[in-house]
C-alpha cells in the first residue's frame, strides 16, 4: 500500500519493483519534470498525487520512491508513504466507474474503510 494526498492505495505487487527513499538533492527538474538516478540509470520521477489530483505533503528530506517497470521503461513514482504488504480480494469497478482508466479495482480493509487499488501501466500511460 502508499499513501498519497492523505488516502491510502493499493499496488500490485507485480508492478513493484523496489522501493527506495531519494534525497531531495538528487531529483533534478527538467521542464516541468523530474528525474533522478537509481542504480546508474536515470529514471523520470511522477508524482502519484498529481497524476490522482489529490493534494500533496511531501517530505522536506527526501522522497519516498516506488520504482516500477512498465513495459520495459523504468518509472519512479513518487508517493507520501509507504504502507504494508497485505493480501486482498479484488472486486472489479463496476457501474458508472467501471471504465475508469488507472484504476484495477477496490477491496474492502479490516476495518471497512474500502482501498482502491490502481493499475500502474494505465495510469502511467
Amino acid at each position: 500500500t502508499v499513501e498519497a494526498g492523505d488516502q491510502v492505495f493499493g499496488l500490485a505487487l507485480d508492478a513493484v519493483v523496489e522501493t527506495v527513499k531519494v534525497r531531495r538533492e538528487e531529483i533534478s527538474r527538467i521542464g516541468a519534470a523530474a528525474a533522478f538516478v537509481h542504480r546508474g540509470r536515470t529514471l523520470p520521477l511522477v508524482e502519484l498525487a498529481s497524476l490522482l489530483g489529490a493534494p500533496s505533503d511531501p517530505s522536506p528530506s527526501g522522497a519516498c520512491v516506488v520504482v516500477t517497470d512498465i513495459a520495459g521503461q523504468s518509472v519512479g513514482l513518487e508517493v507520501d508513504g509507504l504502507g504494508g504488504r497485505m493480501d486482498v480480494m479484488l472486486k472489479p469497478m463496476e457501474g458508472l466507474l467501471a471504465g475508469m482508466d488507472g484504476i484495477s479495482g477496490t477491496t474492502l480493509l479490516g476495518d471497512g474503510r474500502v482501498m482502491i487499488v490502481l493499475d500502474l501501466p494505465a495510469l502511467l500511460a
